[in-house]
């Protein structure tokens, strides 16, 4: 691989903020969001008093960055030390954190152009970024070398992780050329202080875990940044390692931001799947194969998180591009280009150099390149549509039979959401916040599927560990035997000691550092036995197992002369909050074998580390010989001890030993399958089926089943397969999902089950006793009568709705009528709608007819005498009838003469008539008129 000029460097801004310091390597949980920040990066810097440099730190000042981290080839001139150019870049920018290329670590020939001791870039650019640091397994100080930490310190919403993949002599060990050499084909060994990151060692496991770590805490935004590269178009082989590329791509790293090349160059958005990308390749010279079935993203500028990984790469810092795509240095990192999105090189328009500048908030990180030249390069990481749920649980750690507690949260889409968990072990729930019970010791996948408003459903898988006894353990333990763990290949160690027959590392049933021929002893173990978290599984082999009916062989000893009074660097290397710590050692052994030399094939040694002593994990001192205890431990290979009776003459160790109990029974609690209830759902009032089975190797004892109403719970016979329950209310909701819970009992203890019933609430049942008065008429006072029982519940209101267009009247839950009055004619429709508790509602009608009001009706009785003679007196007899009240009375005789005005009650009137005219005899006709409000009527005689 061409490398005519400086290996690249990395720089990082971000903005300035004011957080606790470091404190014994703890880092606060993220628990809510954070404000957002910004960081800049660029690569291979080179000379700080060149022409390019100046201006690349004056763009820098103008964009107003308040933190750099630099990855790697810092000065490339061996007059220029460590400390002088720290001084130099600090008389710019003062704050600089760092991460080393090869240029600064020595060991390669004089001509590399380099210095020669990195420790004084880490004293010179020291840290100082403002929040703690988590240190990776490195001996000494780690700062400068592998660590990561979150930003902000209070409620984090990134988290940046260092590495230092294939940097040579990173740990200053190494003095001789070319044994020291980074270039290919030389060695990258701990014998050369480099660090190679392949599948499950020990910095590959440890990059891994921070990730693991980082999503379990909610933190949402993972960065990882290394000086060496994978993918390029430009001039780099896959140098990092492409196993360790491929995890970081399978472990979805938002960004993967690097150096190396002197070119800008930004990746689609890649990720792994089992059907047309199981894994990423390289070529049998190193370089990256293209697979088109990696890119799920094509990378127009808006990228999506969760969706896969995004890398850059930028070292256009100094004045010497390299070629890009067409123009890259070899068919290699040309066939490599469709990786890529953006691309900026020597050989492309526009080119300049400068760096990039990412804008971080708890939904997006906002990118934007700034170099001297017209080439410009802007994209977006966000939630997306899709929602992006996250859960979390407590305890952390649960034991089996006891209540966890998951809550849902969710970022994207549009809220609010809706949760849905399937549990792993056949049952499952509904809501942002619920409880379940686990009967046996495993892993669990647990899923959270989140539905927004809009409808969009995005899925999060996490794991949950049972069987754990200590809550600083999240593995789930392999049950094994002392003899199933150290194997029965044994191995003389002493050939004038009969006895010194130990087990070989070759029959072990956990042989975490690979397979190995008989005698061979590896010092490569993939984690630090003093480790507080250690790997769950290496190579998909489990590395935490139980052991049963054990006894200690000797009693527990404190190993004073492995006493410390800081963490190992596995752990952070801070000062023991608690003082000076010491190892707690010990073995235990089958009690069924005690004759030697065969013995010693039958025990374990064991230790409670220091380390766990001072972090308050660690279990108290098992008892003395005599007690038998089953006990919980990681499985660990000790070269340096193989040779010691004490050690059971094998390398064999429970290291860490993590937690023992009193021997228990081999009965295990029930396990309990409940199936879903019927009908489902119900109503209130309906009774309900749960049928369940129940797996024990004891007698069941007795069963109990809790609906999740909060009704006391029905204890069972343990018989019992089936139990039944009525709801009685669904509270203030219209319907609502209980969770039943099944517990069975055998003499190990409980073992519970769950499903889900969901009961609607019953409406209320309304009755319309009367109306009057029907028919009735217009303007007249109409009352109703009503009632309403309600099944479940109370009565909350009622709405009378009178049928003419008025607005309903509204009346409490107590009302039995109502009145109301017409204004005009018809036939009406009287609905009342009574609402219950839980707001379901209930109707009942009756019809009214209203009339229109009439003039009053008169009916003319008798008029005597008749005929009559003039000057007699003519009486008229009448009657009126009115639904409203008669106002006035008027006769008219017909005469000619006024009529007469009577009162409203009158019924007769008298009359004289004077002439006939001209003739003998005349015939007159009466008229009498009634009049009220609704007009007048009359009749005639």
């Amino acid at each position: 691989m061409r490398r005519a000029v400086p290996v690249a460097i990395l720089l990082m801004t971000l903005s300035v903020f004011s957080f606790p310091t470091f404190l014994n390597g703890i880092v606060p949980p993220a628990n809510a969001v954070s404000a957002g920040f910004s960081f800049s990066a660029s690569g291979d810097i080179g000379s700080l008093t060149v022409s390019t440099s100046v201006n690349n730190l004056n763009r820098l000042q103008t964009v107003n960055p308040n933190f750099f981290l630099g990855l790697g080839g810092f000065s490339y001139d061996p007059s220029v030390t460590g400390g002088v150019w720290c001084g130099q870049f600090k008389s710019k920018f003062n704050n600089i954190q760092i991460l080393p290329g090869d240029r600064d670590t020595g060991g390669h020939s004089s001509t590399f152009g380099e210095t020669h001791s990195y420790e004084r870039y880490v004293n010179g650019c020291s840290l100082d970024v403002g929040v703690p640091i988590v240190c990776g397994p490195v001996e000494g100080d780690c700062y400068g070398k592998e660590y990561y930490f979150d930003y902000p310190a209070v409620n984090p919403i990134a988290r940046f992780i260092f590495a230092a993949p294939k940097i040579y002599n990173i740990t200053g060990v190494c003095t001789l050329s070319p044994n020291c050499s980074s270039q290919t084909g030389q060695p990258c060994t701990d014998q050369y202080g480099c660090w190679q990151y392949n599948a499950n060692d020990l910095h590959y496991n440890w990059i891994a875990n921070a990730i693991d770590n980082a999503r379990s805490k909610g933190i949402g935004w993972v960065i990882v940044a290394t000086h060496k590269l994978c993918i390029s178009s430009s001039d780099a082989t896959c140098s990092m390692g492409i196993a360790f590329f491929n995890m970081l791509v399978q472990k979805k790293v938002d960004l993967i931001i690097q150096a190396h090349d002197n070119a800008y160059e930004r990746s689609k958005q890649l990720a792994l799947n089992p059907t047309t990308c199981p894994k990423m390749t390289t070529d049998g010279s190193g370089y990256a194969v293209y697979n088109s079935g990696c890119v799920v993203d094509a990378g127009t500028g808006n990228y999506t998180r969760g969706a896969g990984s995004v890398v850059v790469v930028q070292g256009a810092w100094i004045d010497d591009l390299y070629g890009v795509g067409n123009g890259a240095s070899n068919t290699q990192n040309v066939a490599e280009a469709p990786y890529f999105a953006k691309l900026m090189g020597h050989n492309t328009a526009g080119n300049g150099l400068g760096f990039t500048k990412y804008t971080i908030s708890a939904g997006s990180i906002d990118v934007q390149t700034y170099f001297s030249g017209t080439f410009s390069d802007k994209f977006s990481l966000t939630t997306g549509l899709t929602p992006v749920p996250s859960a979390t649980w407590s305890p952390l750690v649960p034991q089996i039979g006891q209540i966890v507690t998951f809550t849902g949260t969710a970022t994207g889409g549009v809220g609010p959401y809706s949760f849905t968990w399937d549990f792993g072990d056949g049952s499952g729930a509904t809501g942002s916040t619920v409880s379940h019970s686990y009967s046996s010791a495993n892993y669990f996948n647990v899923t959270l599927t989140a539905t927004d408003s809009a409808n969009r459903v995005g899925s999060n898988h996490s794991i949950i560990a049972l069987g754990s006894w200590n809550s600083a353990v999240p593995c789930s333990p392999t049950q094994s035997t002392i003899e199933q763990v150290i194997g029965k290949v044994s191995i003389q160690r002493n050939a004038t000691i009969p006895t010194s027959v130990g087990a070989d590392y070759s029959g072990g049933g956990f042989k975490l550092a690979g397979n190995q021929p008989f005698g061979s002893s590896p010092n490569n173990w993939p984690f630090s036995k003093k480790s507080l978290q250690p790997p769950c599984f290496v190579n998909g082999i489990s590395t935490f197992v139980e052991l049963h009916n054990v006894a200690l062989t000797v009693p527990p000893e404190v190993a004073t002369y492995d006493c410390r009074t800081s963490y190992d660097q596995s752990n952070g290397a801070a000062m023991f909050p608690n003082g000076r710590n010491c190892d707690v050692v010990f073995s235990v052994g089958n009690v069924s074998a005690t004759s030697c030399p065969s013995c010693y094939m039958h025990r374990i040694y064991a230790e409670i580390d220091g380390d766990w002593n001072a972090s308050g994990t660690a279990p108290p001192i098992p008892p003395n010989p005599g007690q038998l205890i089953d006990v919980q431990g990681f499985v660990y290979w000790d070269a340096d001890s193989l040779n010691f009776s004490t050690h059971n003459w094998s390398g064999w160790e429970l290291h860490p030993f993590t937690a023992w109990r009193p021997v228990q029974s081999s009965v295990l609690p029930p396990t309990v399958a409940v199936n879903a209830p019927t009908p489902n759902p119900a109503n209130t009032g309906t009774t309900v089926t749960v049928s369940f089975t129940v797996s024990s190797s004891a007698t069941i004892t007795g069963v109990t089943v809790n609906w999740g109403d909060g009704t006391t719970s029905d204890s069972l016979s343990g018989t019992a397969r089936s139990d039944t329950h009525i709801y009685g209310s669904t509270g203030s909701a219209k319907a609502q999902t209980f969770t039943v819970t099944v517990t069975a009992s055998n003499s190990a203890g409980p073992g519970s089950g769950t499903t889900s019933e969901t009961v609607n609430d019953r409406p209320p049942v309304t009755t319309v006793s009367s109306v009057s008065p029907n028919p009735a008429l217009v303007s007249q006072t109409v009352t109703m009568t009503f009632s309403a029982t309600d099944p479940d519940g109370a009565i909350s209101s009622f709405s009378v709705n009178w049928g003419d267009g008025t607005t309903p009247d509204s009346l409490p839950g107590t009302a039995t009528s109502d009145t109301h009055a017409y204004h005009s004619g018809g036939n009406f429709t009287i609905t009342v709608t009574a609402t219950d508790n839980s707001g379901s509602t209930g109707s009942g009608t009756i019809s009214e007819t209203v009339s229109a009001p009439l003039a009053p009706t008169v009916n003319i009785s008798s008029v005597t005498p008749n005929p009559a003679n003039t000057g007699a007196i003519v009486t008229a007899t009448f009657t009126v009838s009115s639904t409203l009240p008669v106002t006035s009375i008027a006769v008219n005789w017909g005469d000619g003469t006024t009529p007469d005005s009577l009162a409203a009650t009158a019924t007769s009137d008298t009359h004289v008539y004077a002439s006939t005219g001209n003739s003998k005899s005349q015939i007159f006709t009466i008229t009498i008129s009634a009049t009220n409000s609704a007009g007048t009527g009359s009749a005639s005689t």
